[in-house]
């Protein structure tokens, strides 16, 4: 076989599993909307378990339904912390700061002062 034959299909072959796989990866990161499994499993397993849904009623009950109802607040607001940390650009990182700052704020109103999470939401917000 000539060797610019071999060349091409190689290359197309190459060509259909990059965009096969970069189909999936996306598929495969994406977990609950605009969350990636990274994103989840960087979390706290409340965190994890809030916004999977699992193991619901453990962390339910563990909080306390009046808090737990605002929790995947304080749980965004880690995430767009988490992002805004590795992000390059200053203007795309100013624009995640601030989607964190307003999911702590949310929860800093929603949540009594002496919530145990209070005082973490207060500090990745003053960050």
């Amino acid at each position: 076989m000539n060797r610019l034959i071999i060349l091409k299909r190689f290359a197309q072959g190459a060509l259909l599993v990059g965009i096969l796989g970069s189909s999936f990866l996306s598929h495969a990161q994406e977990i609950i909307g605009r969350w990636t499994a990274a994103d989840v499993a960087s979390l706290p397993n409340y965190c994890q378990d809030n916004l999977t849904r699992v193991n619901k009623e453990k962390w339910r009950s563990f909080f306390g339904p009046d808090k737990w109802a605002h929790l995947h607040h304080y749980c965004y607001g880690l995430i767009y912390f988490s992002r805004a940390s590795t992000e390059i650009d200053s203007y795309k990182r100013g624009g995640i700061c601030q989607r964190a700052i307003a999911n702590f704020n949310y929860v800093l109103k929603a949540w009594p002062a002496n919530f145990q999470l209070y005082p973490m939401a207060q500090m990745y917000k003053d960050q």
